[in-house]
């Protein structure tokens, strides 16, 4: 009669489960840490908390350095706010990209808005970026480098003045302040004839194309709310000019604090 032997597979005693715990084998259960039946170096668990609180110190204060870069100069004084940008609060919403730092308030945001929606039909509100920044120049919290507040006058790029008037305007139309001399009771329905317009208090709708002849004729009757009485000067992209790249230089601040306390860990 043969003597039954033990199955290497047998389940392990109670005092043997502690040694194969601590052995990391199959059986035991994984402690913290333990990744794939191992374990983190020692006293790496307990460091995490502290790296987490190193990384958000780390970006609160690089974003904060990355603000106060914009805002601190001392001619940065906004026209709207009497004071240097700020992150608005509560949030813009026609001119929500300026919602990290802006020369305006939610009030003269909703004026802009008021202002554009106006200017084009309810389908066309959305077909030009580069005129929705036009509009939303008084939120912009670079608009000291280019706004002269003493001669009333907007520094506006070459290339981003003949960007916006190159656009496909006519085929939305927009409602804008100009008369055409030409229409008088002998002729009320005379044609437009390109450059030959007044300004007006009267709004009507138009074909830019068949009315302006070129992009500083175009601006100076599209002037920003709340600029309505400045002057166009159309001059060299030298940075300190309204562009399309506007307030660029706050995400790259912002770039730059992300990689940066990223690398503290």
């Amino acid at each position: 009669r043969r003597t039954p032997t033990l199955s290497s597979s047998r389940a392990p005693t109670p005092s043997e489960r502690p040694a194969r715990r601590r052995a990391g084998e199959p059986g035991g259960r994984r402690g913290r840490g333990d990744a794939a039946g191992g374990r983190w170096p020692r006293g790496a668990a307990d460091r995490v908390p502290t790296m987490r609180a190193n990384f958000a110190l780390a970006l609160g204060v690089l974003a904060g350095l990355a603000t106060s870069a914009e805002a601190q100069d001392a001619e940065s004084i906004c026209k709207l706010t009497q004071k240097v940008p700020m992150k608005p609060e509560p949030s813009l919403t026609q001119c929500y990209r300026f919602n990290s730092l802006a020369c305006c308030v939610s009030g003269h945001d909703s004026v802009i808005k008021e202002a554009y929606e106006e200017t084009f039909s309810r389908n066309c509100l959305r077909e030009y970026p580069l005129l929705e920044n036009w509009f939303c120049l008084g939120c912009n919290p670079d608009e000291y480098r280019f706004v002269n507040a003493e001669t009333a006058t907007i520094s506006v790029c070459r290339e981003y003045a003949t960007n916006l008037f190159a656009l496909d305007l006519d085929k939305c139309g927009i409602k804008i302040g100009v008369s055409n001399p030409l229409v008088n009771k002998d002729d009320p329905g005379a044609r437009w004839v390109v450059g030959s317009h007044n300004k007006s208090t009267d709004k009507q709708v138009v074909l830019p194309k068949l009315v302006f002849g070129n992009a500083a004729d175009f601006l100076s009757h599209l002037l920003p709310p709340f600029y309505e009485n400045y002057v166009i000067s159309i001059v060299p992209d030298d940075g300190n000019c309204f562009s399309a790249a506007a307030h660029l230089r706050v995400s790259l601040w912002f770039v730059a604090a992300v990689l940066f306390a990223t690398s503290v860990l």
